[in-house]
């Protein structure tokens, strides 16, 4: 597959670089297993801490479980392998970048103070990552941050992400440019406004699809309507779907494009132990599925 070699993190597929350089105030990243995803949450939320420290951010999965092995992990892997970022210890690490649900030392930089640090990944430079399951949202409502990843949707509620999360991005001062792939933080809004900036409060959705479709997210997204050209698309392995449009990005796309960083057989096991129909959602990524002989519900 094409890789593309000119961005600040190299080696990105071109769905992955679609993802990266969303900037809508919502972006679906969807795509079936294998396929880059959460390396995704791990390089954009990499560059909001390295570049907008004062941004707080927000990354939770639909269990702590998911969140734990899973999705802190490869992000944290993600961290180490692009920016070079370590977990600190006084004694094993005393020059790691963060510390995980513990307040933090005395050298690191402090925007802001929390009076208790449970579920939040604190960083040297200041920057501040809130994390959580999506499971138990309502222990969310009250928070207030400017960015937001959230891991593998299909197992959330809708209410979750419509009712709680997005309402929960209100922090001020992250701004983007038209046309442009820059990002600002500013915190006289008279000045960046003077200046044509857009405030930025995005919220990522990464997520492979599931048996049955996922409704609530086909529906957000206005994906219906484009089920014959969706499906098309991701019958191609060298093609994947892009569309933009109402402030939302749409990105889907195969396992195929991430082959080069999984084990050679990879595909080809997959292929093995799954069904026709199940290969269209693991592998193309495909949100439109059968249910025993009938398509998904709305056509």
């Amino acid at each position: 597959m094409n890789i593309v070699k000119n961005l600040p993190v190299p080696n990105l597929s071109q769905p992955q670089s679609s993802v990266y350089y969303a900037r809508t105030p919502l972006v679906l990243d969807m795509a079936g297993q294998g396929a880059g995803k959460t390396e995704n949450i791990g390089i954009k939320s990499g560059k909001m801490i390295s570049e907008f420290p004062q941004a707080l951010g927000f990354i939770a999965a639909n269990t702590y479980l998911q969140l734990s092995q899973t999705t802190l992990k490869k992000a944290m892997d993600t961290w180490r392998k692009y920016f070079g970022w370590d977990e600190y210890d006084k004694n094993d690490n005393p020059a790691g970048f963060y510390v995980i649900d513990k307040k933090p030392p005395n050298h690191f930089k402090k925007f802001t103070r929390l009076r208790k640090y449970n579920n939040t990944i604190s960083f040297k430079n200041g920057a501040l990552v809130f994390t959580g399951s999506l499971d138990n949202y309502l222990a969310h409502d009250g928070k207030e941050f400017a960015w937001a990843h959230l891991d593998e949707t299909k197992d959330t509620k809708k209410e979750a992400v419509t009712q709680v999360i997005l309402s929960r991005l209100r922090q001020s001062g992250l701004y983007y440019k038209p046309n442009s792939d820059e990002m600002f933080w500013n915190d006289d809004r008279r000045a960046a406004r003077k200046a044509g900036l857009i405030p930025y409060n995005p919220c990522d959705i990464h997520t492979t699809p599931a048996l049955g479709g996922v409704d609530w997210i086909i529906d957000l997204f206005g994906l219906a309507r484009l089920e014959p050209v969706i499906s098309k698309t991701l019958a191609d392995p060298f093609d994947y779907f892009f569309y933009e449009k109402d402030n939302k990005t749409v990105v889907i796309y195969q396992t195929y494009w991430n082959e080069h960083n999984l084990p050679e057989n990879y595909i080809a096991n997959a292929k093995m132990r799954l069904t026709t129909e199940e290969q269209k959602i693991f592998i193309d990524g495909n949100p439109f599925t059968k249910t025993g002989n009938e398509f998904y519900s709305e056509f």
